[in-house]
């Protein structure tokens, strides 16, 4: 989404679990969807990339773990 390239190990924010927003990590890539992996868990599910917003900032992405609101 926003036409910002994903490779494995980016930081995203998704929605992938019902309405559970929140800061997923990009575990393997294939040709149409990506598999995403919330933060303090270990289990990973596909999405669409369409489904996730690539997280540039490092300070904006350090927030959001303190925070953990997301």
């Amino acid at each position: 989404m926003l036409g910002r390239d994903i490779k494995v190990g980016d930081f995203v924010i998704a929605c992938a679990y019902g309405n559970d927003l929140g800061v997923y990590s990009i575990v393997r890539l294939t040709p149409k969807m990506v598999r995403v992996k919330k933060l303090k868990s270990q289990y990973d599910r596909p999405l669409y990339p369409a489904q996730t917003v690539k997280i540039t900032d490092e300070k904006e992405l350090t927030m959001l773990l303190l925070k953990e609101e997301i």
